[in-house]
């Protein structure tokens, strides 16, 4: 099948499809199949083009297997620049006839859509983005305003505009619903969202209804530094923050799982700040109510490691589900989440191999249950774990340091071992020939957290046997605490590998 053939509609699942507007002249089709590929498996992708210029017109279209592949599309890409240019993508909207009907040409930031989202028909064909983004965005913050367009660029005579919150669509319809725009009487009406409801109805109302939290500790993470230096480019300004724990501060009417004073740990972006906001719904459920008798250190340490404790936890059972006396290598094993990785590996009975680079470093590992340490930096590393297994390799390695040690770990991996790459501390793995794994039919993934931890019990599951972990003793973390207002030397310790522990930031309240 040809991806890049444009769909009929009827072929097309529109619940699966993402607009991809504000493109580049430079970006092509295959350019985003490569972008999108490594996301979930394509299934078509469209660039429309002038039918004179053959140039495409700065949008798209791409449809993924499912929409859960297309929301999390949405997610991880959100904010992404090709070019310089910051792409603006949003799920195409089953009411249109062409999937052009979802966020053309606002030139916002796409932010969190609720379902305040319009219709308006009827538009004069001089109608353009601009001017409907000029006369609805006096009733609040859009996140789209759009003139439907067929492939030759005429006005399909009518448009979408969609909101952050339901007191500013529900204004625009009573002040512009039979209003004379361009010698026009358009009518404005909430949009179908899929095909027979409207949106606007009382469960949207319901789900737009958030809880804040009040953030009293933040883990520090890698990732950080890959938006800051442009590795994972972002729109500006950004709120860093991946985890944290706290107290709620508000909640919405519809909300029955917490009160105001439950301390509680979660992951969300926007964590470096005194308050965020989650929504509690389908697709967000990363939020855990702690006892009330929680102690200020447990709180802070439960702020601080989730991406880190969950990664080891969730890999060293889906990634690769460690047996008894499985030999185990674990990469920069002095590391946050080494650290981790070397304590539960150890409490599932594998025999862990920690590598550090430095003596001081091994010995926290070895304090921590390692039961063979290796020096990476001064140590032959594939003659040394060769002598430790007998000539049989690691049952499972994984590795947080990339690019560096890609070789080293083909080589010392086992038959029918796994290879499991997660970090990138001295850069990204550059491509290589899938047939590297044939000799010893190694597994090798790359996996991500959140995927693991998609569906709700996921979440309760993992979430309870790290709390269970922590609690009993089974795994065990030094911390270093920095305020808030001195995150750039957080970040320096961070960045020069230089930390044996994982590091948190104290919000000021």
């Amino acid at each position: 099948m040809n991806v890049f053939k444009k769909p009929s509609d009827s072929e097309r699942n529109l619940q699966a499809s993402l607009y991809i507007g504000n493109l580049d002249a430079e970006v092509d089709e295959p350019l985003l199949y490569e972008l999108f590929i490594q996301l979930g498996p394509v299934k078509s992708l469209n660039l429309p083009k002038d039918r004179i210029s053959r140039k495409h017109q700065g949008y798209g279209f791409v449809e993924l297997r499912t929409p859960q592949d297309a929301d999390y599309a949405l997610e991880i890409l959100r904010g992404i620049r090709l070019f310089g240019k910051t792409l603006k993508m949003k799920k195409t909207d089953p009411q249109a006839s062409t999937p052009s009907a979802s966020g053309a040409g606002t030139g916002e930031d796409i932010g969190l859509s609720i379902g305040a989202r319009l219709f308006i028909k009827n538009l004069n064909p001089m109608v353009d983005d601009k001017y409907l983004k000029e006369t609805f965005g006096k009733f609040g913050n859009l996140l789209e305003a759009s003139v439907m367009r067929d492939d030759d660029g005429n006005s399909k005579g009518h448009g979408f505009v969609e909101y952050d919150n339901f007191e500013a669509s529900d204004e625009a319809i009573e002040r512009m619903n039979g209003a004379i725009l361009m010698n026009n009487k358009v009518i404005v009406e909430y949009a179908y969202k899929d095909g027979k409801a409207r949106h606007g109805d009382s469960a949207e109302r319901l789900l737009a209804e958030k809880a804040k939290t009040n953030n009293k500790y933040a883990g520090v993470n890698f990732i950080e530094s890959y938006f800051r230096r442009g590795i994972y480019p972002a729109e500006l300004p950004i709120v860093f923050g991946r985890e944290a724990s706290g107290v709620v501060a508000a909640v919405g009417s519809d909300v029955n799982d917490f009160k105001e004073g439950d301390k509680v740990l979660y992951l969300s972006s926007k964590t470096f700040a005194q308050y965020t906001k989650v929504t509690l719904d389908d697709n967000y459920h990363f939020i855990r109510k702690l006892d009330e008798d929680t102690s200020e250190e447990k709180l802070k340490l439960f702020g601080s490691i989730l991406v880190q404790g969950l990664t080891a936890i969730t890999f060293s059972h889906e990634a690769h589900a460690i047996k008894k006396g499985d030999f185990v290598v674990v990469w920069a094993a002095a590391g946050g989440t080494g650290q981790v990785f070397v304590q539960y590996a150890s409490s599932l009975g594998g025999r862990v191999i920690a590598l550090a680079s430095s003596e001081e470093k091994l010995s926290i590992a070895k304090d921590l249950g390692a039961e063979f340490l290796v020096n990476s930096k001064n140590d032959d590393v594939v003659q040394k774990i060769r002598e430790i297994t007998g000539g049989h390799g690691a049952d499972v390695i994984y590795d947080g340091v990339g690019k560096d040690v890609v070789d080293t770990n083909f080589e010392i991996v086992a038959r029918k071992g796994s290879f499991v790459t997660f970090g990138k501390a001295s850069g990204f793995i550059p491509p290589f020939s899938i047939y590297r794994s044939s000799p010893k039919n190694v597994r090798i993934s790359s996996p991500q957290l959140f995927k693991y931890i998609t569906e709700k019990d996921e979440w309760e599951h993992y979430s309870k046997v790290l709390i269970d972990s922590v609690n009993n003793g089974k795994i065990k973390f030094k911390l270093e605490t920095y305020p808030l207002k001195d995150y750039v030397k957080a970040a320096k310790a961070l960045e020069s590998r230089q930390t044996t522990g994982k590091l948190v930031l104290e919000i000021p309240q």
